[in-house]
């Protein structure tokens, strides 16, 4: 139905073709990478999303809440 493209939208016509990310950063990001990865393979969260996706069909779930701080 929609073509899947793959681009980046690029509105301040910025160089990334020299992106250099130090080894201290590399090495914290992927440490906060791993944990974000331990936090999604619980079965808690698996709970969760199935209980979303009963909620987004909407079928009776018991009520869901979704906390946004950063956009609130």
């Amino acid at each position: 139905m929609f073509e899947q493209l793959n681009f980046r939208v690029n509105y301040n016509n910025a160089d990334y073709s020299d992106l250099y990310f130090p080894s201290g950063d590399r090495a914290i990001l992927r440490t906060l990478s791993e944990q974000m990865a331990e936090i999604a393979a619980r079965s808690i969260i698996d709970a969760r999303r199935r209980l979303w996706v009963e909620h987004n069909s909407l079928r009776r779930t018991r009520p869901v809440l979704l906390c946004d701080p950063e956009n609130g």
